[in-house]
């Protein structure tokens, strides 16, 4: 039984380990190793076994050992997380998450082989401890943050090795030593290391707003989406911002609520489509810390559809209601927490004006990894989709950063324009407007606005 009990507890903290490494990932490094960790874990996972089965491999450690260094592996790789967060450093924290999984998949194949006639009970444990892992990951992970998650996985190994040693009749200095060492380390390592190194990489938004401000986090929240973090800013008064994983800032506004102290939005780009035309129905898509339902706001629309895909990012917007004037619960204003694509393919609402306020991030700056970037808000099939969404007249509008962006959104409104609405080239071009305007920190910001119907 106890056998069973420790194959259950260290395959769930394979899982919970695997799904917490995905988590820091994409947390302290770029967007690209945000399922480094996965890969990691498949790949030690097999060369445990691979290992197993050598000649002589018995003699190499025996299941406690590997346990342990399990364990021990664990803590080792959050503290090379929050000790090297530049992206060129990800090889080291991923190298030895890699060994800690080694040891695990050893362990794993051991116990298997060694199994003989329990073989069946010891498989059912091991599906069992991968279930529990699943269900148990994401409320450790809102409950504690990721650190101390993966903290509390390296003392759930440390227990299961102490059993491990009890079963082998021996506990020696080795395994003692390990046990006494993940103590030392996983207990007071959240707390000693700093928490979030959102703002040590360097490709991080959060990194330079650090260079040129003086933000401090207010509050955090983390869940399996992404971490969130509400920022202030000490040089800014009338501003908040909302980061997603240290990127994709999401400005929140200051407002008393009273309609005769609206912003005037003067100097945002993204108002000029607001002031083209009378807007009854505006949808926000990617709405975010609510300023683009502000703008809808101060503009005299009268009903206002904000979609967020974040339920932690409007939670927050929600508890800072005294600051931004309860934007989301303002009359006129109807929220949904869903993805952008999701709520239009289930919606055959239409809007006279959809908008889309980009978040910059350094990926759009980067035309070396643009390539591998998938936004499913800047795709042909989602441009169809809005185009179906927009009444007569309607008008779609993108603000976004970067000339890369506007390209691409040129280039597909082209092609929908003149391929499938079988416009003239001409005629195309003048249902499309592109706007730019630089900020205080030089980064151009552009707003796209397209009129497929007159």
């Amino acid at each position: 039984m106890v056998l069973r009990i420790n194959v259950l507890v260290i395959s769930a903290s394979v899982l919970v380990f695997q799904i917490l490494l995905t988590r820091l990932f994409s947390l302290v490094f770029s967007y690209h190793y945000t399922f480094l960790g996965v890969s990691v874990a498949l790949c030690g996972l097999g060369l445990g076994g691979a290992l197993v089965a050598l000649p002589k491999a018995n003699r190499w450690g025996t299941e406690a050992r590997f346990s342990g260094l399990f364990g021990l592996g664990i803590c080792v790789t959050l503290a090379a997380i929050l000790s090297f967060p530049d992206v060129p450093s990800a090889l080291f924290p991923a190298g030895v998450a890699g060994l800690a999984f080694v040891a695990a998949g050893a362990y794993l194949a051991l116990v298997f082989q060694r199994g003989g006639d329990g073989i069946a009970g010891l498989y059912a444990a091991s599906l069992g401890g991968s279930a529990l892992g699943c269900v148990v990951v994401f409320p450790l992970l809102r409950l504690l943050g990721a650190p101390a998650a993966v903290a509390v996985t390296a003392l759930a190994v440390a227990a299961t090795t102490m059993g491990a040693a009890k079963l082998s009749q021996r506990l020696d200095h080795c395994v003692a030593l390990i046990v006494v060492s993940i103590a030392l380390i996983a207990i007071p390592m959240p707390w000693i290391l700093p928490e979030a190194r959102v703002g040590a990489n360097s490709g991080k938004e959060f990194a330079e707003a650090r260079l040129n401000y003086t933000p401090t986090i207010e509050a955090s929240r983390w869940s399996g989406f992404a971490r969130t973090d509400l920022v202030s800013v000490a040089e800014i008064d009338d501003e908040k911002i909302l980061y997603t994983d240290g990127a994709a800032p999401a400005p929140m506004l200051s407002w008393s609520g009273d309609a005769d102290e609206m912003p005037s939005f003067d100097d945002f780009v993204g108002a000029i489509p607001f002031r083209m035309m009378s807007l009854r129905r505006v949808l926000v898509l990617g709405s975010g810390g609510g300023r683009d339902v502000l703008v809808a706001l101060a503009h005299g629309v009268e009903e206002v559809t904000a979609v967020e895909v974040n339920p932690d990012m409007v939670s927050l917007v929600h508890e800072q209601a005294d600051y931004a004037g309860d934007i989301y619960r303002r009359p006129g204003v109807e929220l949904e927490v869903r993805e952008a694509r999701s709520y239009l393919g289930s919606s055959d609402r239409r809007w006279d004006l959809i908008f889309i306020s980009l978040p910059r991030s350094q990926r759009s700056a980067n035309l070396a990894g643009y390539q591998l970037v998938e936004n499913y808000l800047m795709s042909s099939e989602a441009v169809d989709e809005y185009f179906r969404h927009l009444g007569e007249d309607g008008m779609l509008s993108i603000v976004a950063y970067g000339e890369a962006d506007m390209l691409k959104l040129f280039g597909m409104t082209m092609r929908r324009l003149v391929g499938a609405q079988g416009m003239s080239e001409a005629e195309a071009m003048r249902r499309i407007a592109i706007f730019r305007q630089p900020n205080e920190l030089g980064v151009m910001r552009y707003l796209f606005v397209a009129r497929p119907r007159a």
